[in-house]
């Protein structure tokens, strides 16, 4: 497999699915393709899970990883609230966005 950056370079790139791997991560245990892509300079690894959804379920790539740590699924249309009574602070976002929260605290 090749692909094309900007104006005639051509990149190689390796793509295998080098098999099946039972996970366990944050949002839980999924059984997972997993996906090695080699590029010039470097690997990157993916795992889907084998199920309908396809979650990206981990990703490794130049020293980082990442893990998937939730679904949130929802009707289509339905409008995403969120709440912060620590705060007193709140807001309702319109149907098809989404809205993340995260716990960080300053070292």
């Amino acid at each position: 497999m090749f692909h094309q950056f900007g104006r005639g370079t051509i990149v190689p790139v390796k793509l295998t699915v080098a098999g099946i791997e039972n996970l366990e991560v944050p949002a839980g245990k999924y059984e997972c393709h997993k996906i090695e892509l080699n590029l010039i300079g470097g690997k990157q690894i993916f795992w889907y899970s084998t199920d309908a959804h396809r979650y990206l379920v981990k990703f490794e790539a130049g020293g980082i990883a990442a893990e998937l740590t939730g679904v949130q699924l929802r009707k289509s249309g339905d409008i995403v609230s969120y709440s912060d009574p620590a705060y007193h602070f709140s807001l309702t976002a319109p149907a098809g966005w989404a809205l993340y929260h995260s716990d960080t605290k300053e070292r």
